[in-house]
């Protein structure tokens, strides 16, 4: 989750002034007693009010997992220095989640762990947002999912470059084919 707080932060700090206020403000509506933390209540009690959404669909089992079922663990997740509340900087990475669709969960078998940085994804099916495919390590490598087997899967890293890769001579299955040399070569190392 740092990574991702850190890139929410340096977001920040390149808004204007006006749009600073604006998330300050949001922040302060959310922090109903305005001692400047918000307790998992407030944020319970205003997240709708305040327009606050994601892409999961509401009717849908993760979305009720995520924010009734296992709502206190991700709030958890957001709370940096845990004290049972989130501050502004912790605000902003919530934020910064919602805003740019970077709230994405492993749709592997029953896994639905949050995706805090390396996951898998199949680009054929990427911008279909409802047969999307987005995979922890572990459901990849263990093969815990179902996917059409004529669509290669690759990690969000090789995904970008693939995308790099179209406007060049590489292909997808170029930059597929170095992955797979370089989980050869790793495989055929030995730690001593």
């Amino acid at each position: 989750m740092e990574e991702i707080r850190e890139t929410a932060l340096a977001y920040y700090a390149n808004l204007s002034d006006k749009r600073k206020k604006k998330a300050k403000s949001l922040f302060n509506k959310m922090d109903s007693n305005g001692d400047g933390r918000v307790t998992l209540s407030e944020y319970e009690n205003n997240f709708k009010k305040l327009g606050l959404s994601c892409d999961i669909p509401r009717n849908s089992s993760l979305f009720k997992e995520i924010f009734q079922e296992k709502k206190m663990s991700f709030f958890k997740e957001l709370d940096k220095d845990e004290d049972g509340t989130l501050d502004f900087e912790d605000f902003i990475t919530l934020y910064y989640l919602l805003r740019t669709g970077r709230l994405l969960f492993c749709s592997g078998h029953e896994c639905q762990v949050f995706l805090k940085g390396l996951f898998f994804s199949c680009p054929k099916c990427f911008k279909k947002p409802k047969k999307t495919i987005t995979l922890c390590s572990t459901c990849f490598s263990e093969k815990k999912y179902s996917h059409k087997r004529s669509h290669v899967l690759l990690d969000n890293y090789a995904f970008l470059m693939s995308t790099q890769a179209q406007k060049s001579k590489v292909t997808t299955l170029d930059v597929l084919d170095f992955g797979v040399n370089v989980i050869g070569v790793a495989s055929s190392c030995t730690i001593m």
